[in-house]
């Protein structure tokens, strides 16, 4: 198995995004700006739903909520969308 491109991890655990690597993990919503930096995120950086979770959790001192999300096509694409996520949960 090859290595996993550095510019495809989260960089909250290092682990890949890429789903041909066997432990990889799946990115997490887009959330606005302002969350972004209460998370502790910075331009250009990924983290994977497990990793989001707990910032908000230790940051936010609350889970990720519908109106953290950003109006955008990351958010509503894909089966089940980050939409469906939050308001189905």
């Amino acid at each position: 198995m090859s290595r996993p491109d550095p510019r495809t991890v989260c960089h909250g655990c290092g682990r890949s995004f890429d789903r041909r690597q066997r432990e990889y993990v799946a990115q997490g919503p887009m959330v606005r700006a302002a969350v972004w930096r209460e998370l502790g995120g910075r331009d250009g950086e990924w983290l994977c739903v497990g990793c989001m979770d707990q910032r908000a959790l230790d940051r936010l001192g609350r889970a990720l909520e519908l109106d953290d999300l950003r109006l955008c096509p990351w958010n509503w694409e894909g089966r089940p969308s980050w939409w469906d996520v939050f308001t189905n949960g």
